[in-house]
């Protein structure tokens, strides 16, 4: 039986089908949860708008940002990926 398994993992593989937990994409690029943080860090921004703009729910949100479980708003920190260079006055 067990020789029957693998054969079947081994066809499976060579046509390019992927095993269920290896199917979907996470749900929030790491931008968008930068993006969802420095969006938490206006106090006027909900999570429930904050999950419409970006196209997924509530309880992604709160899976991607751990710490609004505990009922803090994370502070908005400077990304590496989005700084920008300024050009020189003049």
């Amino acid at each position: 039986m067990r020789a029957d398994r693998s054969c079947f993992i081994l066809h499976r593989e060579s046509f390019g089908i992927a095993l269920p937990s290896q199917r979907f994409a996470p749900a929030m690029m790491p931008e968008q949860v930068w993006h969802a943080r420095a969006l938490l860090a206006q106090p006027d921004a909900t999570i429930a708008s904050i999950a419409r703009l970006l196209g997924v729910s509530r309880a992604t949100i709160y899976k991607y940002v751990p710490e609004l479980k505990s009922g803090h708003r994370p502070q908005l920190e400077a990304s590496p990926q989005t700084t920008r260079a300024e050009l020189p006055a003049g």
